[in-house]
């Protein structure tokens, strides 16, 4: 316990604390000035940023991390030492956990401050409790990208990812404004998976089943990739 109390410690002042850009981009995006703006329309926006925000959290803040260690060799060193390697992963999870749910609270305040949109103390627990359960499949994601990616790429792959990502899946507008086979394709990605799961939760309308296993077949799929990775790296 001691050593992922300081393992944390570590992570949280060299990357939370230094890491204004997420604040930024969530006080810049969600920040939407529609005052006519129908309520559903406003709820399904503050979603569609919050999940946003997560994929730029995973692809590059987790990422970047995630690359440096690696190229500083700061994760074979790990190798030697189970008890801190274990540490590490679960501090860096603990890390990007807070950011997200530090983002969650933004927007839902601004939601609520700026859209005049009604969100009871019960709604927002129950939101952030669905953030951090579907988080985790696009984490896995970005900590893979993080570890096979290079250095001078990381940046570049982020951006070929998170916003693509953020058209198909319905993030910047309606989904049913594309074409057909684009719908069925963003209709599978993470990002829709993520959105519709926690504006289900807020709205409390709607089964959240169908969602919640196609996100976790994402997760199995990523933790089997991710494992792979790791099995490999520890090999070399």
């Amino acid at each position: 316990m001691t050593a992922l109390i300081n393992q944390f410690t570590f992570d949280f002042k060299r990357d939370y604390l230094r890491n204004k850009s997420f604040v930024f981009f969530n006080l810049l995006f969600t920040k939407i000035l529609l005052k006519q703006a129908p309520t559903v329309f406003l709820q399904s926006y503050a979603i569609s940023m919050l999940v946003y925000s997560i994929s730029i959290t995973a692809f590059f803040s987790l990422a970047r991390l995630l690359n440096e260690d690696q190229a500083n060799n700061f994760q074979q060193l790990l190798t030697l030492m189970p008890a801190s390697r274990k540490s590490y992963f679960i501090s860096l999870g603990l890390l990007t956990t807070i950011m997200n749910l530090t983002a969650a609270l933004l927007i839902l305040f601004l939601a609520i401050g700026v859209n005049h949109i009604n969100i009871t103390i019960g709604k927002i627990w129950l939101t952030l409790g669905a953030v951090i359960l579907v988080q985790i499949p696009i984490l896995l994601a970005g900590a893979i990208i993080g570890l096979i990616v290079r250095s001078k790429n990381i940046d570049a792959v982020g951006n070929l990812l998170v916003f693509p990502l953020a058209i198909i899946s319905g993030l910047w507008w309606p989904i049913n404004m594309l074409p057909t086979w684009v719908q069925g394709i963003g209709k599978l990605t993470p990002q829709y998976l993520m959105s519709d799961v926690i504006i289900k939760v807020l709205t409390q309308h709607g089964a959240i089943l169908n969602s919640g296993l196609k996100l976790g077949g994402w997760f199995i799929i990523f933790m089997i990739g991710l494992a792979i990775i790791q099995k490999r790296k520890i090999g070399k």
